[in-house]
């Protein structure tokens, strides 16, 4: 004697690999502001199957993780970039570059670098005789450029 049962399951998905899909920003970067000295975080949430490979541009050129600049990886598909000790040479465009194999995805951000004005070298003493003309020169420094009143 033998018995034969068949179960059917209404309404279950089946299980295996996640379909393929290109990368895509859920959540893109967003320009920011930051003070010289501080440190710099930009975000955003990308998604994509296989999981993206993610590359950061600055101002079109290859950034690598390293000492001042970190790549971040956390959870719920969130990436970002972290740069220590920003200067006014770090204000500029950056781009997350998402890739896998079925395709690409990028997202663009400005960051603005806000220095206090500084002199660089003050003006010197002049003495001069009556009538003649004085040239004082400073040099000064800031972000935005400031304004300059003597």
């Amino acid at each position: 004697m033998s018995i034969t049962l068949n179960v059917s399951l209404n309404g279950s998905k089946k299980r295996g690999k996640p379909k393929p899909s290109a990368p895509k920003f859920l959540e893109k970067l967003q320009d920011t502001e930051i003070i010289a000295g501080k440190t710099a975080k930009i975000e955003c949430v990308v998604t994509g199957e296989p999981e993206p490979d993610i590359d950061w541009t600055f101002e079109g050129n290859a950034l690598k993780d390293g000492k001042r600049i970190k790549y971040l990886f956390e959870k719920d598909d969130v990436v970002g970039l972290e740069i220590q000790n920003v200067t006014a040479d770090d204000e500029g465009f950056y781009e997350c570059v998402a890739s896998n194999k079925s395709g690409k995805a990028t997202s663009k951000c400005e960051i603005l670098v806000n220095a206090p004005g500084n002199i660089v070298s003050a003006p010197e003493s002049a003495t001069v005789k009556p009538g003649a003309t004085a040239v004082f020169k400073c040099k000064y420094d800031g972000n935005p450029r400031p304004d300059v009143h003597w």
